[in-house]
């Protein structure tokens, strides 16, 4: 049993961060190199360096700026994984702890399958109908304050209730003890 309609929700609703993030980090490689290779040239061209050997030398940092940043891409695209999507979503309050992320992974022994598919149609149903306002309004953590505000505006009004209801059971309290 896996949970393949969430999952392919969670897989479209960051696609196009994915995508974006890619372009991004491409950009970032091919200017760094240029620009390695740009400065190597200008040194030449200056008479710093003289010897043949600014090529090699060149072409080395040239490849190495790319390596790194194509190890930093990596790490950004895996922030992106379905999983750390789900999590996240979970995290800035836009659906409820566990929702997602329980349904990633494997069930329980005994779990009844037509239960889980239920589950599944129902967090990939919600998914596809809010998964646009959560990415406009969150960017998966871009503008994190959004989804922090909301869970602390849940919490407030948690605090709230549960002052309430100590002052009914303190209030109760006090007259049990009151004399006629």
């Amino acid at each position: 049993m896996t949970a393949v309609a969430t999952r392919a929700a969670l897989t479209r609703l960051s696609r196009p961060l994915r995508l974006r993030a890619g372009i991004g980090w491409t950009g970032v490689a091919v200017g760094t190199a240029g620009l390695l290779l740009g400065v190597m040239a200008w040194t030449v061209r200056l008479g710093v360096v003289a010897t043949p050997w600014w090529v090699f030398a060149a072409w080395g940092l040239a490849l190495a700026a790319l390596t790194g940043s194509g190890v930093a891409a990596w790490r950004a695209l895996r922030a992106l994984s379905v999983r750390r999507v789900a999590r996240r979503l979970e995290d800035t309050g836009l659906t409820r702890q566990g929702s997602l992320t329980a349904l990633l992974e494997s069930p329980a022994p005994g779990t009844s399958e037509t239960l889980y598919a239920q589950a599944d149609q129902g967090q990939a149903a919600e998914l596809r109908q809010r998964g646009g306002a959560w990415r406009r309004h969150d960017r998966i953590g871009a503008a994190k304050g959004e989804g922090g505000q909301a869970r602390k505006d849940q919490e407030e009004r948690q605090t709230h209730r549960d002052k309430q209801a100590g002052n009914r059971r303190y209030e109760t309290r006090i007259r049990a003890f009151d004399l006629p």
